[in-house]
């Protein structure tokens, strides 16, 4: 078979689907965020749906069993699915605990003297498989969907700082960073009167873990996939700043 050599142009970026990772904490607008992508199809984990104000499609997510089902459907079976434009998991961080719990299960049935709260090595060793597995997958449909995951943050320390991550266990974070395009902390910051302004941040720093593979803005101000979409590519501009 003839080797498919093909040519990469970074002008071309805004026009490329995007695999993107969005995090923070509970409430703060990832799921909302989301919803503004193009054509989403809302892979949900976490019955968070109420918080969309617009219409749309989803699938209601009950086991990890019934994800992969519906990964392998969307690549078995495309046709359903062509008239989205971006794959939703809200969340990655519930995803994988529903990994665990179904991890859990089993060991249990197999071993009825088996204590249901505990949590082995070895699980923990099969959950980061199972997810990386499903996550790769998930990854490889992004020739075809813009793929958006969101996460909730959680305060690990690093090089005796306290910072902000995806709430996910290490060894799958090492995993997903590489997996994703960009990824992003949501903060939303409310002042005097209350008004809530929220800022989608993409620069690593010493509070927050970002990362970017393509040129991005440091800052969104009042994020939606409008912008970032627009942004794609270009350098920093003062409008995002305040």
């Amino acid at each position: 078979m003839p080797v498919n050599i093909q040519k990469y142009d970074p002008g071309l970026v805004a026009q490329m689907r995007i695999k993107i990772l969005v995090y923070g904490e509970p409430g703060v607008g990832k799921t909302v965020y989301a919803s503004t992508a193009p054509k989403p199809l809302f892979i949900d984990t976490e019955k968070g749906m109420a918080s969309i104000p617009k219409k749309l499609d989803f699938v209601s997510i009950n086991n990890f069993e019934e994800f992969n089902e519906l990964l392998r459907d969307i690549v078995e079976n495309p046709e359903p699915y062509k008239k989205y434009e971006t794959l939703v998991v809200d969340s990655v961080s519930e995803l994988q605990r529903r990994s665990l719990d179904t991890i859990l299960n089993q060991a249990v049935k197999d071993n009825i003297s088996r204590d249901p709260n505990l949590v082995t090595f070895a699980d923990w060793g099969k959950n980061t498989q199972e997810m990386r597995r499903a996550l790769r997958l998930l990854r490889d449909l992004g020739d075809k969907f813009n793929i958006v995951l969101t996460a909730l943050s959680k305060e690990v320390e690093t090089d005796g700082q306290l910072k902000e991550r995806p709430d996910l266990t290490p060894a799958l974070f090492g995993s997903l960073n590489s997996y994703v395009d960009v990824m992003g902390y949501l903060l939303a910051k409310a002042d005097e009167k209350m008004e809530i302004t929220r800022y989608l941040i993409f620069t690593n720093t010493e509070k927050f873990f970002a990362k970017t593979r393509i040129v991005v803005p440091k800052i969104i101000k009042d994020p939606n996939w409008d912008k970032f979409a627009k942004s794609l590519g270009k350098e920093e501009k003062d409008e995002n700043k305040g």
